[in-house]
């Protein structure tokens, strides 16, 4: 899965706003409304957007093999072991679970 497929299904599950290119039909960005400001939806990258994805799902994060790799699951077993990248593997947990959900 691509880093913008996992972000589009990321997007879906926290309900954020995308914007669409008017002609060629592709989404532009990921954004979302913070009071009064816009701000860039980007969990993989962002460690706060990444957390609220874990509040907001109900995740479980466990450290695997001396803490070298992250593993993150749901209560249906959505587990994603990934290297070093929290974020990441959050994400492909959240992507998997939208896409077990289709």
């Amino acid at each position: 899965m691509t880093d913008l497929e996992i972000t589009r299904l990321c997007a879906e599950a926290m309900g954020v706003t995308y914007e669409v290119h008017p002609i060629r039909g592709k989404i532009l960005r990921y954004w979302f409304m913070d009071g009064n400001t816009e701000r860039e939806f980007n969990p993989l990258y962002n460690d706060a957007q990444a957390m609220a994805l874990v509040k907001q799902m109900q995740l479980f994060i466990m450290p695997e093999h001396e803490g070298l790799n992250w593993a993150v699951s749901d209560k249906s077993d959505h587990e994603i072991v990934n290297d070093d990248d929290l974020n990441r593997a959050i994400c492909e947990c959240v992507a998997k679970m939208q896409t077990a959900k289709k």
